[in-house]
């Protein structure tokens, strides 16, 4: 298994809420790393001004909760080009195991918030709920041409289709267990039926 796939499935697995699988009426897929970089690149005007502030301090006046603002914007800004040569894969074994440390030990969700403000959680929070009202293949029909244009969708907009695709995916995988459990059943009652005339 390469770093990539190992990467996929560690996520699918420890519960994070990234899931690169497609839905069952989604051509296209959400690619992570992708996601990462578009928003780790996206440096809003209040980040900078924080950062301008709490640099201007020095290290001995900061507040807790000022250091570690610091300490995870510079994480932040060091692992972006990482994640750029990791994505082109042109990364070394070491920047690869970088690369893959901090996908599976981060949130995508938690770099989403801090990076848009109130205003901008509302308009995606209706956004999301355009999603809901739909029917599920006209969802999955909206979402899949909204991937295609990933990169230059609005922060917000970007926000909206990871929740969305998110809960499409779920939507999609319950179908389909439930698929599965009625051909389960049919069998099952089927093996039964072969059973009795078989006597």
């Amino acid at each position: 298994m390469n770093v990539s796939s190992a990467i996929d499935e560690k996520m699918l697995n420890n519960g994070k809420k990234i899931i690169s699988k497609p839905g069952m009426f989604i051509s296209g897929k959400l690619n992570p790393v992708d996601e990462w970089i578009k928003w780790l690149s996206f440096e809003p005007d209040f980040e900078k001004e924080k950062m301008n502030e709490y640099s201007s301090k020095g290290i001995y006046n900061l507040e807790e909760n000022e250091l570690k603002f610091i300490n995870e914007y510079n994480t932040r800004k060091r692992i972006l080009p990482v994640l750029k040569k990791y994505n082109n894969n042109e990364s070394s074994m070491e920047e690869s195991k970088e690369a893959f440390n901090f996908l599976t030990e981060h949130s995508l969700i938690k770099l989403m918030l801090d990076k848009l403000t109130m205003d901008e959680l509302k308009e995606a929070r209706e956004k999301i709920r355009k999603y809901s009202s739909m029917t599920y293949e006209e969802e999955g029909k909206l979402i899949d041409e909204e991937i295609l244009e990933y990169d230059s969708l609005s922060m917000v907009d970007s926000f909206a289709i990871n929740a969305a695709f998110n809960d499409f995916t779920k939507k999609s995988l319950k179908i389909a267990n439930d698929i599965a459990k009625t051909d389960i059943n049919e069998n099952s009652a089927q093996n039964v039926r072969n059973r009795y005339y078989a006597k």
